[in-house]
């Protein structure tokens, strides 16, 4: 059985850091631009681990501006499955969606 109380302490957690839910201010191109190219890191890496979020909407991605640095967060993984064999794969969708062993 999962430990449910996670994700509810994850998304308070992340509004009090700072970040915000969905797109930032689309008229602030380099910010837009900025934003966009997290978004891509963010799931090169994911994808890398050997992982799909299959649930990636605006919705699911919080950001905020630190240092003049978009940084995002991808949230929402309950759809998450293993892709490939890369090596941790299995450790990392266990850390994100937590293990029922």
């Amino acid at each position: 059985e999962r430990d449910c109380t996670v994700p509810l302490l994850v998304f308070p957690n992340l509004l009090a850091q700072g970040f915000d839910i969905g797109v930032p201010d689309h008229e602030d191109k380099a910010l837009f631009e900025s934003y966009v190219q997290a978004v891509e890191t963010a799931v090169a890496a994911i994808h890398a681990a050997g992982v799909a979020h299959l649930d990636l909407y605006t919705s699911n991605i919080m950001h905020r501006v630190k240092d003049g640095q978009v940084e995002v967060k991808i949230i929402d993984w309950d759809s998450a499955h293993i892709i490939g064999d890369q090596p941790g794969s299995q450790a990392v969708q266990d850390e994100l969606l937590g293990s029922d062993t």
